[in-house]
């Protein structure tokens, strides 16, 4: 209640009574104000009644002034039924994208996203305004760590009373691990998808300048690690980029059917390299080419030299695939030791220099 101040008592305005009646009964005192306060707030009224209130002003000597009577049925708008989230996934690998499905017949001031690294301690990230025009609703949190953790989010609907009123079935982004702990293998994990659950896990492998991202694996949903053999791609550089995804359908309030698909952070595996070079070869047997063979090098930036005993350049190429075969000029060169220079790239982007010799037999 808002009302003008009284003027013209002596002694002094002592204050304001303010009186309420509800449902014709018989007047209350509401509250007291002090003769500057000409406002006052009416606390748990109850919807479909009539309230019924008049100010009236006094002074220390027991004179009073009584304002008009204002009358009003409280009313209160269409309460929120339901409020779900869909799905909290990983977006370009630096961000999270939440998706929750709202009630649009209802009056509210603002959604609430919450967030948690822990699933029970959750702090206010953002606030979203009503649009009743969609039915779903998503946000982007661009302030989440994705590679060093997952994160829960929960969204809080806030009527138009200020007051939060529902509160959303929990989402948790899948965050994906690994390590090289043993030779040829690479060992990957990941938390479960929550509070849906998913179909299952699809696993997907990029292979750096090899192979473009493919699935390799399925899983069925209670399945959270898996050892993958890259034994078969030695000749690649080394460097193995992974994701996960989590198809999800399920039916909300036996009305809404919702298909979605998460995905979980990116991670890369890199394989240590390893290089092997023949102390010998003979130009005339089956060992007739001298090249090294790397195992997870990367090709590009490659250099590899051969000289003689007196130092001279005897062969040179840039091309991984090529190798010596014992020869200088079109003539076989002598029997002997040879002075080789190899200039290579592992998987972690180093260079590095190998120099050794080979012996030429016949």
């Amino acid at each position: 209640m808002h009302w003008s101040s009284y003027i013209n008592f002596d002694p002094p305005l002592e204050g304001y009574r303010v009186m309420v009646s509800e449902n014709g009964g018989p007047a209350t005192l509401l509250g007291t104000t002090s003769p500057n306060d000409t406002s006052l707030t009416h606390n748990g009224v109850v919807p479909g009644s009539q309230y019924c209130y008049y100010i009236q002003a006094f002074d220390s000597a027991g004179m009073t002034s009584s304002s008009n009577i204002r009358c009003t049925v409280i009313t209160k708008p269409n309460q929120p039924k339901f409020v779900y989230l869909r799905y909290a996934t990983v977006r370009n690998n630096d961000k999270v994208k939440i998706g929750f499905f709202v009630d649009t017949t209802s009056f509210i001031t603002r959604y609430k996203l919450l967030r948690s690294e822990d699933g029970l301690n959750f702090d206010t990230i953002a606030f979203l305004p009503p649009n009743n025009l969609t039915a779903n609703v998503s946000y982007v949190d661009a302030t989440a760590l994705v590679n060093d953790k997952s994160y829960f989010y929960k969204v809080v609907v806030v009527d138009s009373c200020n007051l939060d009123v529902l509160t959303s079935n929990p989402g948790r982004t899948i965050f994906l691990s690994g390590d090289v702990s043993n030779y040829l293998y690479n060992n990957i994990s990941w938390n479960a998808y929550e509070d849906r659950v998913p179909l299952g896990y699809n696993l997907y492998r990029e292979i750096e300048d090899f192979e473009p991202y493919n699935k390799i694996q399925s899983f069925l949903s209670t399945t959270t690690s898996y050892i993958d053999d890259v034994g078969n791609y030695t000749q690649s550089g080394g460097r193995f980029r992974y994701t996960i995804e989590a198809p999800l359908f399920d039916v909300f309030d036996t009305i809404f059917p919702f298909t979605d698909t998460v995905r979980s952070n990116e991670i890369l595996l890199l394989q240590s390299p390893r290089l092997y070079v023949p102390n010998a070869f003979s130009p005339n047997g089956m060992n007739n080419i001298f090249k090294p063979i790397g195992v997870f090098t990367e090709k590009d930036n490659y250099e590899f030299i051969i000289y003689d005993r007196w130092g001279q350049k005897v062969f040179e190429t840039k091309d991984y695939n090529e190798g010596w075969d014992g020869k200088f000029m079109g003539r076989l060169s002598e029997v002997g030791i040879y002075t080789y220079f190899i200039h290579i790239t592992n998987a972690f982007d180093k260079t590095f220099n190998k120099r050794g010799t080979v012996m030429l037999i016949r």
